[in-house]
């Protein structure tokens, strides 16, 4: 783990955003107003549980959204999970309808989060949040429009 990525885990680990991590940022990116960062900004406006194909949730995976004031309004989100081990982890987020070009994502395999990812300039806008864990074999989705300001 790089020095700049330790400051980073040990700053969120302070934060109590997660209690443990491994090498987050391994893939994804962003397109348009999104960003990819160490922790989203503002307050968080909810917690959201990960469900199978049959409708069985995940016993520890949330995904989290975020909103701030700042650039013209910041959403931002992250997947968490506290189970032992690694996982495949997926999070995204974009701006619906206006401006699909914004996104950030962040995948890979992880043993505690996924994310921060985020856009800016979202006030008026829709936002869509995705997250998505696999865990022994089985992928648990969450996947909302919503957050509309």
């Amino acid at each position: 783990m790089g020095a700049t990525r330790a400051v980073a885990v040990a700053a969120l680990a302070a934060l109590g955003v997660f209690a443990s991590t491994t090498a987050a940022y391994a893939a994804g990116g962003t397109g348009g107003n999104g960003f990819r960062a160490s922790a989203c900004p503002g307050a968080v406006i909810g917690t959201y549980q990960l469900h199978a194909s049959g409708g069985a949730t995940h016993p520890s995976a949330r995904v989290k959204v975020y909103y701030s004031t700042a650039s013209g309004g910041t959403n931002c989100a992250v997947l968490l999970d506290n189970q032992a081990g690694d996982h495949y982890m997926r999070v995204t987020i974009g701006g619906r309808p206006e401006v699909p070009v914004d996104w950030a994502s962040d995948y890979g395999t992880f043993s505690s989060y996924a994310g921060a990812v985020g856009i800016r300039s979202t006030n008026g806008r829709c936002v869509h949040v995705t997250g998505t864990i696999r865990d022994n074999g089985r992928d648990y989705d969450f996947g909302r429009y919503a957050w509309c300001s």
